[in-house]
């Protein structure tokens, strides 16, 4: 009988202490009830990898609440709604900046909240909402998210597209490089020929080079008489040509008798 109750004390001594563990880590861990927490719906636009239920809301770097729940707006799912829970006493005003953060190397993802103006007043409840919004800006982090993500989806696409170009293209790729090895096998097998072939273009083009230099000297030559003939001169040759040509015309008759008449014998 005394080992049984040994046995029993021992085991409620153990159940208290497990329980009280239980209770402490709950308190340590979980909100305090005897600390007001106020509720604020905040509006994310585009990725919010590493944003979830229990991340971390923070005021200027301190831990003041919680996310609670994320879901993608009713209105526009272009957008993300987060719900987060921050103490009461939170200076949270309409124009608080909110961002989404990571913390160190971790890649743990948080809300962080920083200033506001008491002109501002606090954030207004919309219509239809119970608690009032707040409107995230965009983090230099979260553009560098939003743009690997469409850089990753852009490479998925290309790759995509050209996996399907190659397959549709197989035959007429595998006959391509058939023929440029053909080619190739046919200049190394000519390549004596070739070193002919682009001997004889260098000696043409040696060969041209000073047939060319005669033209241009030919050329230049021709321009200078053109432009020392006066064009008086040549009006008046050519109306002289004109003439005699008219009266040869006008004679053709006369000349037709000469030409035909007998020519007297030689005297002996």
């Amino acid at each position: 009988m005394e080992n049984n109750a040994n046995y029993a004390l021992v085991g409620a001594l153990a159940t208290a202490i497990i329980a009280a563990l239980f209770a402490f880590v709950y308190w340590f861990a979980g909100p305090s009830s005897s600390i007001p927490m106020k509720a604020y719906d905040v509006v994310f636009t585009g990725t919010v990898s590493g944003i979830g239920r229990g991340t971390d809301v923070q005021f200027n770097g301190i831990k003041v609440g919680q996310v609670r729940n994320v879901a993608l707006d009713p209105t526009d799912t272009a957008n993300v709604v987060a719900r987060i829970e921050v103490n009461a006493g939170t200076p949270v005003k309409a124009d608080t900046r909110v961002l989404m953060g990571f913390q160190g190397l971790t890649g743990v993802g948080s809300v962080q909240l920083s200033g506001g103006t008491d002109a501002a007043g606090a954030p207004a409840v919309p219509e239809g909402h119970t608690v009032p919004t707040l409107f995230a800006e965009v983090s230099d982090f979260q553009s560098i998210l939003d743009g690997l993500s469409a850089t990753i989806n852009g490479t998925s696409t290309a790759v995509s597209r050209l996996n399907g170009f190659l397959d549709t293209n197989d035959t007429k790729l595998n006959a391509t490089i058939a023929n440029v090895e053909t080619f190739s096998a046919a200049l190394a097998s000519n390549s004596d020929g070739i070193e002919a072939f682009m001997a004889s273009v260098s000696d043409a083009g040696k060969e041209i080079g000073p047939l060319a230099d005669e033209i241009t000297k030919l050329s230049s030559d021709t321009r200078k008489l053109v432009n020392a003939v006066s064009p008086d001169q040549v009006a008046k040759a050519v109306n002289d040509v004109t003439e005699f040509t008219d009266s040869l015309s006008r004679n053709s008759s006369k000349i037709d008798d000469f030409l035909h008449r007998p020519r007297p014998s030689p005297m002996i």
